[in-house]
Order: C-alpha cells, then structure tokens, then sequence
C-alpha cells in the first residue's frame, strides 16, 4: 500500500487510482519504479508495529500518514479463562469421542487393547492439567501460553 503524501490518500496495488486529475490503471504501481512513485509524492506504507491475537486481545489499527500502529488491548482475563476451560474440554472431547466405542469394548472383550485405555487416560490428563494451568494464570499472556496444548498421539491400530 501507499501513502500520497500531499492528499493523505492510500493507495492499493492493484487498484486504478487519480491524482491530480491524471488517471493511473491498476497496474501502475507494480511497473513503476520506485523513483516514479517518490515524483509523484508516493511513499510506501509501513507497520510500526503488529497485531496480537485477536482471541485474546482487542485489536485497533489506525493510519497516520502512511505508518500503520496497532493498538492491542487485553480482552477480559477471568471472561477469556472460562472460554478457553470451555474449549479444552470441548477439545479434550472431540479427541476421545471417535474412540468411546472402545469403553465399551473393554467391559465386553477380552481383545482389547489395554494401550488404548491409557491413551484415553493421557488425554484426560493433560486437558485436566491445562485446566489447572488456565486457573492459575494472571495475565492473558500467561492465558495464551498455556493453551497451546499438545494432544496425545493415539496407539497405532484399533
């Protein structure tokens, strides 16, 4: 993106654009060159800095003449931890459900694999530990750190 420096003007690549009543197609800007721009009071846009995770920050953005700043405010702590409770264990589900038929099978076979057992048990594990975590944090940081969960790999058969 560009900036036109004396109509406080942004300009998009790919898009036809009118400056002092001269008309550029669409294409102008990717075959100019960089001193064809700066004649015509073209600078290129820059980000001062960047955008946080929209889940756990509020994120602004604002144009000051040609230099992007984003403002990144910390959504609510104790409203993201019962969220992110919510969707672990929600998580937590979705990765045993395709294998709950192995409960019952357990009861009902002497067949079963007892590596599946322990799978299950490792999940529910670790989405306990990272509830745990999730209560323990103080700031959203923290809260974005301890969600970043890695799921136990299941046995290998069925």
């Amino acid at each position: 993106m560009f900036y036109h420096i004396d109509t406080g003007m942004y300009i998009q690549e790919g898009m036809p654009f009118t400056l002092n009543e001269v008309q550029y197609p669409a294409n102008w800007l990717q075959l100019s060159t960089a001193s064809d721009k700066a004649a015509i009071g073209l600078i290129e846009t820059s980000a001062y800095n960047s955008p946080a995770d929209d889940r756990f920050y509020w994120v602004n953005s604002v144009w000051t003449e040609g230099v992007l700043t984003y403002t990144n405010t910390p959504k609510d702590l104790d409203a993201l931890k019962t969220q992110w409770k919510n969707t672990i264990r929600q998580q937590a589900y979705n990765v045993l459900q395709p294998t709950d038929y192995m409960e019952i099978r357990h009861i009902k076979d002497a067949t079963y694999k007892p590596e599946w057992m322990t799978w299950r048990e490792s999940v529910r594990d670790v989405a306990s530990m990272v509830l745990v975590t999730i209560d323990a944090c103080t700031t959203v940081d923290e809260l974005q750190e301890a969600v970043k969960v890695v799921w136990p790999d299941q046995p290998k058969g069925a």
